[in-house]
């Protein structure tokens, strides 16, 4: 009897054993597969940040195979004019396009920030660009802002418009134009009872925007309107008299007063209606 009383608490005691052994086995895989799920998880994560990168590098590496941007020569650059849907700019001061530049060329300083903004604002970025200054400094600059701000092909003439001169090339400029004062503007207003100024210049990218929307108002309002186009980087004095900030400016005067004055570039529909509204 004595004998199966111990037998019974050893039996007891195994199966304590055994349920606490299953216990700590539980427990045990429990950890071991946190511990996994844990470490699959920092794997995942760091996967995630590997991915990341690469995939911003690659969309580095495929924007700048994009945006194409070179120094080229005198030859190169004048073979490029040849190209109908490049653009050509010119980022010296306005005295300086004045005294010469090349021609198709439009103005853009680089001097005056804001005012370059604006014009390049007016170009096309899938077009390709041909930039030029003096000598280069003022062109490299130049071709940083574009580069940055999407254009996908610019091209610097290496020396600037002075490399180009040394080698001959051809230059315009407009020197010899002859000054129309303002009592001579002043005469020009009385060419109809309503007349319509515009104030812009060839080397000037919105103007260029703007020239097909002018010529339509011309063929629309023809009849009623007399259409005058003043080249505001020649004539100075009109520029000066007129308050003139921004190219193109468009004014209309009503019997020689001005009734209205808009400058940069316009919505067809925008213009159509306020003539509309200023002439009926």
């Amino acid at each position: 009897m004595k004998m199966d009383s111990i037998m019974l608490k050893i039996r007891i005691v195994l199966i304590i054993l055994k349920i606490k052994i299953c216990k700590y086995k539980t427990t045990i895989i429990l950890i071991i597969n946190f511990i996994k799920i844990t470490f699959l998880l920092v794997i995942f994560e760091t996967m995630k940040k590997i991915l990341s990168f690469l995939f911003c590098t690659y969309l580095l590496l495929v924007h700048n195979a994009c945006v194409q941007s070179q120094t080229v020569d005198v030859d190169a650059f004048q073979k490029g004019l040849q190209n109908k849907n490049a653009q050509f700019l010119d980022v010296r001061s306005s005295e300086e396009f004045a005294s010469g530049h090349i021609k198709g060329a439009m103005l853009a300083p680089i001097q005056d920030a804001e005012e370059f903004n604006r014009r390049i604002s007016a170009l096309d970025k899938s077009k390709p660009i041909y930039v030029y200054c003096l000598s280069g400094g003022r062109s490299k600059r130049a071709a940083a802002i574009l580069r940055k701000e999407g254009f996908t092909e610019v091209n610097e003439l290496e020396g600037g418009i002075t490399a180009w001169r040394a080698q001959g090339k051809e230059v315009e400029g407009n020197n010899n134009t002859v000054q129309i004062t303002p009592a001579a503007y002043q005469e020009m207003l009385k060419a109809a009872t309503y007349v319509l100024v515009d104030i812009g210049a060839p080397w000037c990218p919105p103007c260029r925007k703007m020239e097909p929307i002018y010529k339509k108002m011309h063929q629309q309002f023809s009849n009623k309107i007399h259409f005058i186009k003043v080249d505001g980087g020649v004539q100075t004095l009109i520029i000066q008299d007129q308050q003139v900030v921004h190219m193109p400016t468009f004014i209309l005067y009503k019997e020689g007063k001005e009734v209205w004055r808009a400058e940069g570039i316009l919505e067809e529909k925008e213009m159509e209606a306020v003539i509309k509204k200023q002439i009926n």
